[in-house]
Formats: structure tokens, sequence, C-alpha cells
């Protein structure tokens, strides 16, 4: 099955109050030929990051060395792909942190939840084991 999403920018808060359909500022289609699943989408203050699963190995998953594989990456506010981590563990939450880092939890092959910290490059910059009690990020504002 050939699947690929799509990052749409609108204003999509009027939708469930109003019967008008939102409109959209731009469009853009990121995946490949397999199947391309979006866990998240979160907007930092000048772009989208964006994480999700690909068994791709074409289009913009070229670089893909794996049939399944969890993935990171970050566009601008265009929608261009600045660039993307491809990551062993499940995203299970994608949140930004109060100095504009993204944070990441991840559920590990042992069957634990992971907290990691990245930067805007797309670097870990450190990572720490959390148990299900505290599986949950709360949202900053």
């Amino acid at each position: 099955m050939s699947l690929k999403f799509k990052l749409i920018v609108g204003f999509c808060f009027a939708t469930s109050l109003l019967s008008s359909q939102p409109d959209i500022d731009w469009e853009k289609s990121i995946g490949g030929s397999g199947t391309d699943v979006v866990y998240d989408i979160i907007q930092s203050n000048n772009a989208f990051y964006i994480s999700g699963y690909t068994n791709s190995q074409d289009g913009d998953f070229a670089d893909n060395q794996n049939f399944f594989n969890n993935f990171l990456l970050k566009t601008n506010l265009q929608g261009e792909i600045e660039w993307k981590r491809y990551i062993g563990n499940r995203i299970t939450t994608i949140q930004k942190s109060r100095d504009d880092k993204i944070l990441l939890i991840q559920f590990t092959s042992s069957g634990l939840y992971e907290l990691s910290k990245w930067n805007e490059r797309g670097e870990k910059l450190w990572a720490e084991p959390i148990s299900n009690a505290q599986y949950s990020l709360t949202p900053v504002s």
C-alpha cells in the first residue's frame, strides 16, 4: 500500500465552530512509496517537528537503511525538510521545551520508556530512562 502523508498548514480552530472549510496556506507531501505514518506534529517558532515511522526506501526516505524505521524530522515553516533522524525506538510523545528544544518520549525495545532532549540541529543532547508512571509530558505555553 502506498501512502504519503501531507503537512497542511491552515487555521483549523474555526472548523469545529463553523461549517466552512479552513483556509490552507500551503500543502506539502512527504514520504515514499511504502507506508509512512505520522505519530505527531508540533510547531516551534521557526519549524515543524514530525515524528512517525516509515518502511519507504525512496522519495523523502531514500536514505532509510532499514525496512521499518521510526523517524524525527524537521521542516521549515514552508514544509521543506531541513533534516531527519532515524530512531530505533517508537516515539510516543513529542513536545517543545521551554528553551525551544524538542523532548521525546520513546518506548524502547526492552519495554521501558526513555525521555530525550534534542536541539534544533537534530542532535540528541541527553536521554534518561523513565517509569510508566512518568509517561506523559505537560505542554508548555
